[in-house]
């Protein structure tokens, strides 16, 4: 099962879900539009989210309402994050919740979590500026993925750009290897890579896992198409989108 760090323990622990699991993620300023470092959090709620369901568990997920709906809802979908079920206008009471990401005030049984901060090179951009800088806007999913939630993240252009390499770089791989004889997923790597994602979200050796596969001649280029995309359900970086495209 899933095992994260609880703020209000001090340790990290399982999280206790059935068959369902309530969600609720806070944390936004309501008086301007959300910036890429603001969106942190809402990547914590769905990589957490991704990893429960695919363990069957049925996540029903709630946020705070932000200043700008519409913004925030296209910068959501544009970063692949999952929408919520429930959205919570200012003064309405919080729903019934087992699991708090980013709340500033443990209450009652609820396992809180919460993320560090993300500093920027300069003032933090919005969402279509990584776009118009002429990068992937997954790549600030990529930047996020590549450093644990409970580290502070140093983000500036530079990593972006090293960010949307590497995004680039696997999806030009699994549309490579999409050409090859089918194969059976690697699942020893796929094992370590879930694995990571189980011990309290530790993306940064979720994806050396997926390094490590890419260059590892001995596994066939079939069986790491099939591994790159069942892991990307976990990873929402959209890894299939190359392939078929002409390559020159």
């Amino acid at each position: 099962m899933v095992r994260i760090y609880d703020t209000r323990a001090g340790q990290v622990e399982e999280i206790a879900a059935g068959r369902a699991l309530r969600l609720y993620t806070c944390g936004l300023d309501a008086a301007r539009r959300a910036h890429v470092g603001d969106l942190r959090t809402f990547l914590v709620s769905d990589l957490i989210r991704r990893a429960l369901e695919r363990r069957r568990v049925r996540v029903v997920a709630a946020r705070d309402a932000v200043h700008d709906e519409d913004a925030f809802r296209a910068d959501a979908a544009t970063l692949n994050l999952r929408p919520a079920e429930h959205v919570s206008e200012a003064g309405e009471p919080i729903p019934r919740i087992d699991l708090g990401v980013g709340g500033a005030v443990p209450r009652g049984d609820v396992h809180w979590m919460h993320t560090e901060g993300v500093r920027f090179d300069g003032d933090a951009p919005l969402l279509p500026d990584v776009a118009d800088a002429g990068l992937d806007p997954l790549a600030v999913r990529m930047a996020f993925l590549e450093c644990h939630y409970r580290r502070p993240v140093e983000l500036t252009w530079d990593t972006l750009r090293a960010a949307d390499g590497r995004v680039r770089r696997w999806r030009a791989g699994v549309a490579e290897w999409s050409e090859s004889v089918s194969a059976p997923m690697a699942t020893a790597y796929a094992e370590r890579a879930e694995s990571a994602f189980d011990d309290d979200l530790d993306t940064p050796a979720a994806l050396r896992v997926l390094d490590e596969l890419e260059g590892d001649a001995s596994v066939a280029p079939g069986a790491k198409f099939e591994t790159f995309l069942h892991l990307d359900s976990l990873l929402g970086l959209d890894l299939s989108s190359d392939i078929g495209k002409i390559r020159t």
